[in-house]
């Protein structure tokens, strides 16, 4: 018994061990990216809910700040308006789509602040960024508030995400008689895989009964 109790152990160690290493060894030597990459947090994924952050501090989708040696790696209308108002981005999570692509998730400028939370797609062999998706956002103006958030899940070896869109407008705003909010809600089952959009469904009752659990 106490042998096999110290086989799991190591069985354990040398799992984790392995899957570090092998993240690491993704990163290409010499790569002009290399600090860039090393300033996103290492993860795997299960599945992970993916916001935009309110104004505070301590906040996980907050991120680390780039600076704007980091800035100019990244696709040019990102780098332009992160250069339009420092800081505009910051680092958040990397972690491995397949073994030719990493995922960045950063914190990017959008119309009032660095809102935007997006997904990068990195290509170890040609070692540059490829494409880019945003999963959430929040916007509001007028009484009216726009709300983006998104779960992202491996099915498989697919990369999808599960995404939940919150509109609400705040009738006041045009009649001080009329106190009600219209709110409405629209989700949508996106593989992205491939570095695009991929709608898979857009059911919504089908898709609140398969993920209605994530949004409660």
């Amino acid at each position: 018994m106490r042998k096999l109790f110290y086989l799991v152990l190591f069985l354990l160690f040398f799992s984790c061990d392995q899957e570090e290493k092998s993240q690491s060894n993704l990163l290409r030597k010499g790569s002009k990216y290399s600090r860039l990459l090393s300033k996103f947090k290492e993860i795997t994924i299960d599945t992970l809910k993916i916001y935009s952050p309110p104004e505070s501090k301590g906040v996980e989708f907050n991120g680390t700040e780039l600076d704007s040696a980091d800035a100019v790696l990244f696709p040019t209308e990102i780098a332009e308006q992160h250069f339009g108002d420092p800081p505009g981005l910051f680092a958040i999570y990397r972690f491995i789509i397949d073994g030719n692509k990493l995922g960045l998730i950063a914190r990017t400028p959008s119309v009032y602040s660095a809102s935007s939370i997006k997904l990068f797609f990195f290509d170890i062999a040609i070692d540059s960024f490829t494409s880019y998706i945003e999963l959430a956002e929040s916007l509001g103006d007028a009484g009216a508030y726009w709300e983006k958030e998104s779960w992202l899940f491996k099915d498989n070896s697919n990369l999808r995400a599960f995404v939940r869109i919150f509109e609400s407008y705040d009738n006041s705003v045009e009649n001080e008689g009329d106190t009600t909010i219209d709110v409405s809600n629209y989700y949508y089952l996106i593989d992205i895989s491939q570095g695009k959009l991929d709608t898979i469904s857009r059911d919504n009752k089908e898709l609140l009964q398969m993920f209605g659990q994530l949004v409660k």
